[in-house]
């Protein structure tokens, strides 16, 4: 018992570190793409395919959330995504020295027109965007392995223009050997002392 409370302490006081993950429809130092630009971290896994940043040919649809600075929408073709079918868009995340199971990240996406689930490594998480016109948040926080992470967004249209926009809010994990901070150290301090009296009085 007495070991689970110190490392119940210690891994709260760890310091994180923010994780790499890119949203929809941005390069490498995250500037968004010109429209029909090919997005670099999202790939078409079923089927195998290409994720365009949308809006060349056609435009985007006056309902969808406009494009901004931050995320595009991203779909099959590059013009506004038309047709009826259905994808599972692809990006990942590296946890290399990173304590993989204390990974955290939160976003938001929008689809056109459903978005059925986000797997972490082909596992649900159940969470779903119904659509094109606001975001739906989302958390991953479990699923992560050591290493490259998939994380899999399911999409699908029933005609007309289709597409998925994706923005991570929050990404971050604790590093592997990650020391506490010296208010850490204190807080497990305090903690055992605390401990210590209850359980003195417990004896008496």
């Amino acid at each position: 018992m007495k070991k689970l409370f110190y490392l119940s302490i210690l891994s709260v006081a760890l310091s994180a570190a923010p994780l790499t993950v890119f949203n929809t429809g941005v390069g490498p130092t995250n500037v968004v793409l010109v429209s029909g630009s090919t997005d670099p971290h999202y790939v078409g896994v079923t089927p195998a395919s290409t994720a365009f940043v949308l809006g060349l040919t056609a435009g985007l649809p006056g309902t969808w959330i406009p494009n901004n600075s931050v995320s595009e929408w991203v779909g099959p073709d590059q013009g506004d995504g038309t047709g009826v079918y259905s994808r599972i868009y692809r990006t990942t995340v590296d946890l290399t020295g990173f304590n993989f199971s204390t990974a955290g990240i939160a976003g938001r996406w929008a689809t056109d027109n459903t978005g059925t689930d986000i797997l972490v490594n082909t596992t649900s998480t159940s969470q779903t965007s119904s659509t094109f016109a606001a975001f739906t948040n989302f958390t991953l926080n479990s699923g992560f392995v050591a290493g490259i992470n998939n994380i899999d967004f399911l999409w699908s249209n029933s005609g007309g223009p289709g597409g998925l926009r994706v923005e991570f809010t929050s990404a971050q994990a604790t590093p592997l050997g990650a020391i506490p901070k010296p208010g850490t150290i204190a807080l497990m301090l305090g903690g055992v002392a605390a401990l210590g009296f209850f359980r003195r009085k417990q004896l008496f």
